[in-house]
């Protein structure tokens, strides 16, 4: 660039032209000394009155600032929130996380973003309300954005003074043991743990140091496939005193979750789920006799078959004096149901079976009867709530309805149609006389409703709280006799039911005619 184009140049350019080097006399060379004095002198004042304006302007701002602040804080204080309870406020809250999905994060689980989106009006109702804060989910894909959150915030708003309960459910594999030690340093309040892991990662995360878990009451324990068993040193075994409720899943053989199980205190265990793809008897056994309180249990029976068992008695017996509820996880071969003979549950009221592979060819193989008849008999126990779905045949439920004379629930699943014959026995004994709650699915609705008719019309307590036929097969109403008929029965039981203190579900009936 040339010289001349520099804007400093041509401003010395302008200030300079005409001059030339001359020899000053000595008296305008006073002259001009005592002009620049003067001049720095006006530009030293002129410095200190900006510097006084600027201190002026700096404190003007920053009563600018405190005068906005305090409108703020009075304002808020004169606000409609502040006639409103913190409870209803939080409520509130939390209402707007769950419901306003557009804008919000769509469940609690999410609270540590919440700072993010709050104003600071609503920023202090979310830090005070515990309720948005007893409950983190971290899994792997949101972990690395959510991990500086919760070590800036969790810090903060788990303080030591704090005593509610705190939740966490864990799925992010070996990226969740950065976060351990501060996760893990609430153990004083931690009531449930939720980890979908690696047995490894498992493993380090609970038991590789004597911690005490002193208010834990569930775990669960998902294992992932590709685990490998880990030897923790005994003596660092950590405890948990006041744990109740237990869930294992191992998908693998059950290798993974066999190194965990004499790592958990089962004496005071009481409500139990073994998901395990090859659970044999003896461990079944091993487990469940060692719970002294044991009043819910569920397992998987994925070829469980006593009498395979090479350690197996003819006059072995499992006694469970305090059951109430036995789920049984099938995959719908014959021997799944097998173990129920071997069963004593003499204070059970709630049986369920949820057949996993209800719709395939082999649906109607499972369900032993005879398994079932006996534990209720040996067993000497009344039922009131009965769930079977899948698999359940005509024979079966004919033998099955002497059992069931203090159901008060009942979902069942019949794949073939019904005959009437069957329905005329469970009249003329009042055998479903306690019935309350009905779920029925199955391609012949018609002696049901018939059934639920005679029930409100003549039998004491036959009110029903709830009534549903789904998974009905387009087709079965073939002729407009049926129809006729479904809708006379629906019309005259409806009055029972429709009193205004029941909820009544009813999918109707869609034809193709």
């Amino acid at each position: 660039m040339p010289l001349a184009e520099d804007t400093e140049i041509r401003e010395w350019l302008k200030l300079n032209a005409g001059t030339s080097n001359e020899i000053l006399s000595k008296g305008k060379e006073r002259v001009l000394r005592s002009m620049l004095l003067d001049e720095r002198q006006s530009l030293s004042g002129l410095d200190l009155e900006i510097g006084h304006l600027e201190s002026l302007l700096a404190n003007l701002y920053e009563k600018r600032k405190s005068c906005i602040h305090q409108i703020d804080r009075y304002s808020v204080g004169l606000s409609p929130q502040k006639h409103i309870p913190s409870e209803i406020l939080a409520n509130i809250f939390l209402h707007s996380m769950l419901h306003e999905r557009a804008l919000l994060p769509p469940k609690r689980s999410e609270s540590p973003w919440v700072f993010l989106w709050v104003c600071s009006r609503w920023r202090q109702v979310a830090l005070e309300e515990h309720r948005l804060w007893n409950y983190l989910d971290v899994q792997g894909k949101r972990l690395s954005s959510i991990r500086e959150i919760v070590t800036s915030w969790l810090p903060l708003l788990w303080t030591p003074t704090q005593s509610f309960p705190i939740s966490l459910s864990l799925g992010a594999a070996d990226k969740v043991l950065p976060l351990r030690d501060i996760l893990l340093s609430q153990t004083h309040r931690l009531c449930s743990i939720s980890l979908d892991t690696f047995l490894k990662v498992t493993s380090e995360f609970l038991f590789a140091s004597p911690m005490v878990f002193d208010t834990l009451e569930s775990l669960e324990l998902f294992i992932r496939l590709g685990s490998s068993s880990v030897g923790v040193p005994s003596s660092q075994y950590a405890t948990f005193p006041k744990l109740k409720k237990v869930t294992i899943d191992d998908p693998t053989l059950g290798f993974a979750s066999r190194s965990i199980f004499f790592r958990l205190p089962w004496t005071q265990v009481s409500h139990l789920t073994l998901s395990i793809r090859v659970l044999t008897f003896s461990t079944l056994e091993d487990i469940v006799t060692q719970c002294d309180n044991l009043a819910s249990l569920s397992f998987l029976s994925y070829y469980m078959n006593p009498l395979s068992d090479p350690t197996f008695g003819s006059s072995r017996e499992i006694n469970l004096p305090d059951l109430q509820s036995l789920t049984i996880l099938t995959n719908g071969h014959v021997f799944d149901v097998d173990v129920l003979e071997y069963l004593r549950v003499p204070s059970l009221k709630e049986f369920s079976v949820d057949h996993r592979s209800a719709m395939n060819r082999h649906s109607r193989a499972f369900w032993n009867q005879a398994m079932f008849d006996n534990m209720l008999r040996r067993s000497q126990c009344s039922l009131t709530s009965l769930n079977l779905l899948g698999g359940l045949r005509t024979l079966s439920f004919e033998i099955l309805l002497p059992e069931l004379t203090s159901l008060v629930t009942l979902v069942v699943s019949i794949s073939d149609p019904i005959p009437d014959t069957i329905f005329d026995k469970m009249i003329q004994g009042e055998v479903l006389g306690k019935l309350e709650h009905l779920e029925c699915f199955t391609s012949s609705p018609i002696p049901f409703l018939r059934l639920l008719e005679y029930q409100c019309e003549h039998l004491t307590g036959g009110k029903f709280r709830g009534l549903s036929f789904a998974n009905i097969s387009y087709g079965v109403l073939e002729t407009t006799e049926d129809i006729e008929d479904f809708e006379e029965i629906y019309d005259r039981l409806k009055p029972n039911l429709g009193n205004g203190e029941k909820e009544i579900i009813l999918n109707r009936i869609e034809t193709n005619i």
